[in-house]
């Protein structure tokens, strides 16, 4: 969060940033905002897993701290009962194997996904999100 905060400050933007914990809560009050302003950018920093009969499941924080897991049918289902994403300009999204998961931020309306088809060490997502944004911001 700090490196993407100095990246938009470095590039000289005016663009604002507010960080926070990826809950269920947080992207439902961000999808309500999204309705009512233009060109929000989503950064979601998580994880996403496999399993045998679920699929891919994007990797959220409970009220706790802890794991709470929106599987495939599941996140679908969210996105569709708050409007999609329509109104969502970017997502960035930096899991790994985040491939599957973009295609059904696509489906629900977002224009402009990024995503991953392998993994992707921390190190390694941290710098290429600092340089994107950089440049995106610039």
């Amino acid at each position: 969060a700090e490196a993407l905060s100095q990246s938009l400050t470095e590039s000289g933007s005016d663009v604002g940033l507010k960080i926070g914990a990826a809950t269920v809560s947080s992207l439902t009050k961000l999808l309500a905002l999204a309705r009512s302003r233009r060109g929000l950018v989503l950064h979601l920093s998580a994880h996403a897993v496999k399993h045998h009969e679920k699929g891919i499941g994007l990797v959220l924080e409970d009220a706790t701290g802890g794991p709470h897991i929106l599987w495939h049918r599941q996140l679908d289902e969210f996105l569709g009962g708050h409007g999609g994403l329509r109104h969502i300009s970017m997502l960035f999204l930096s899991a790994c194997h985040s491939e599957e998961l973009a295609q059904l931020f696509i489906e629900h309306g977002c224009q402009h996904v990024l995503a991953t088809r392998e993994k992707v060490h921390d190190s390694t997502a941290r710098r290429f999100a600092q340089r994107f944004y950089y440049e995106f911001a610039a």
